[in-house]
């Protein structure tokens, strides 16, 4: 049960970081076509998309230096 509750919390976690804010971008973009709006949501949300990169980084790193990783 415990490992469901994990996957459940981190999955919707993701999602309300990643996918949300792309498909708000998404639907705000003035484009007409698919590819339009995907690119005008992925060049507007890319600067968020590299600082959730680097600060995953950080804490993988900070785990894997430290004894909290073990």
């Amino acid at each position: 049960m415990t490992i469901w509750w994990y996957l459940y919390f981190y999955g919707s976690y993701l999602i309300n970081w990643t996918f949300n804010p792309f498909m708000m971008g998404y639907t705000e973009s003035g484009n007409f076509t698919v590819k339009g709006k995907s690119w005008d949501s992925i060049k507007y949300n890319y600067p968020w998309y590299i600082l959730y990169l680097g600060f995953f980084v950080v804490f993988v790193g900070i785990m894997y230096l430290t004894a909290w990783g073990r």
